[in-house]
């Protein structure tokens, strides 16, 4: 067993994986609904935001570079670094689950709304509490599938590039879910309190 994985197996199982879990994202809901509601930490959200995004650009950036320097190095030199294949293939998973983190924040993911328009805003309050709170349920669940992933990769022992551990670059999933079931938690409890049902309509500009 890897020795800095070690905190892994000895968090709880079972049902007290599932309470702890549920737990965290309940705690940073309200804890992000706290915030929101003083105005004094506009700034610190306005930073923490932008790190978010900064990270994600990094990320994409270092995948292109990579990338492009392992077509340079087999075209021109007849060689490639053999670390590079598979940090790219971890890296599209830490840009697709940020990515969907980021995108969870502000309620830009992917999703069906063809009859929101048809609603009251009584139906719709209902309508968007609810398929957010599932969203929520869904991705805490897929967070416990993850985190049992991860434990196995920790038995395992398997490297996954330059001596780092499988589970070292995985450990992203189970985290990124997670603020994604927060986020849409929170989004529910924002619904259902009827902010953000309706875009702003468009500036009319004479």
């Amino acid at each position: 067993m890897d020795v800095a994985g070690a905190w892994l197996q000895r968090l709880p199982t079972g049902q007290a994986l599932w309470i702890g879990a549920a737990g965290i994202v309940l705690v940073s809901t309200l804890l992000r609904l706290w915030f929101e509601m003083r105005p004094s930490t506009r700034r610190l959200r306005a930073s923490v935001h932008a790190f978010e995004g900064t990270l994600l650009a990094l990320i994409l950036a270092a995948m292109i570079a990579l990338s492009f320097l392992q077509v340079l190095l087999r075209n021109f030199f007849d060689t490639s670094l053999l670390w590079i294949d598979p940090l790219l293939r971890h890296l599209v998973l830490w840009v697709g689950l940020l990515g969907a983190a980021l995108a969870s924040r502000s309620g830009r993911h992917i999703n069906v709304d063809a009859l929101s328009r048809l609603l009251s805003d009584a139906g719709l309050r209902i309508a968007r509490a609810g398929t957010n709170l599932l969203a929520a349920v869904v991705t805490l669940l897929l967070a416990l599938a993850c985190f049992r992933l991860v434990r196995d990769e920790v038995d395992f022992a398997r490297d996954a590039f330059l001596g780092l551990p499988v589970w070292s670059v995985q450990i992203v999933m189970p985290l990124a879910l997670l603020m994604m079931s927060s986020r849409f938690l929170g989004h529910a409890v924002d619904a259902s309190r009827g902010r953000g049902l309706r875009p702003p309509p468009p500036e009319v500009r004479g």
